[in-house]
């Protein structure tokens, strides 16, 4: 959606007179996607979290994410469908998730997210006062949010046999929102009251 939204900030002549509000969503869909990052590669008791899921994997996949198990999950007349499914996500031929894949999986998830984890965590969530955290670039940003994505898809399709879609198959249209001003010059803007401080 904010990659829609950024095609119509392009070509809009308001936008260019109100830069302040393309920056106020910009910043608002970076931070966020950010939490959401971070949220999903901090390692925390009681909380779900794809470092977590993983590591649980790691000590009891062996037994969890079988062949056997995946192809329970489909009809009878559908089990060398499920087959094709396990070879192509895990590996022609074998019974199980292999732990190196896991521990390669992991690792990769680690590196990718790191740097973005943390500037998540001094950046948004704990702001420091003096010193801000390295710098992330935007195929940072984006790497570390293909790479989580791919790992849910993966192992959640091989825990529940069902595909794993994060974003919507069609992406509601935004651009109706923008074809008329959303106030006039006629209507008089609604009250707005500040927030006071406590």
């Amino acid at each position: 959606m904010y990659r829609q939204f950024d095609a119509v900030a392009k070509v809009s002549k308001v936008v260019a007179q109100c830069p302040a509000f393309f920056d106020w969503v910009l910043q608002s869909h970076v931070d966020a996607t950010l939490m959401r990052v971070r949220s999903f590669t901090q390692a925390q008791s009681g909380s779900v979290t794809l470092i977590g899921l993983l590591g649980d994997i790691r000590k009891h996949g062996e037994t969890i994410l079988t062949r056997e198990r995946y192809r329970a999950g489909y009809k009878e007349h559908n089990r060398a469908l499920a087959d094709g499914h396990f070879d192509e996500r895990i590996g022609p031929g074998l019974d199980s998730v292999p732990m190196t894949v896991v521990d390669q999986d992991l690792a990769e998830l680690k590196a990718v997210t790191r740097q973005v984890e943390a500037y998540a965590s001094q950046a948004v969530a704990h702001p420091r006062t003096e010193g801000g955290p390295d710098p992330i670039t935007w195929a940072d940003f984006y790497r570390a949010v293909d790479t989580i994505l791919e790992k849910v898809k993966k192992y959640v399709h091989i825990l529940t046999q069902y595909p794993v879609t994060l974003t919507p198959r069609t992406p509601p249209d935004l651009r109706p929102a923008f074809y008329e001003p959303w106030l006039s010059a006629d209507v008089p803007l609604p009250p707005f009251e500040p927030v006071e401080k406590p």
